[in-house]
């Protein structure tokens, strides 16, 4: 679960970033 919250939050940040 942790895993996925962090690359989810991953991701969300990417896309901000992006």
């Amino acid at each position: 679960m942790l895993s996925e919250a962090l690359v989810t939050r991953k991701i969300y940040f990417r896309t901000l970033r992006n």
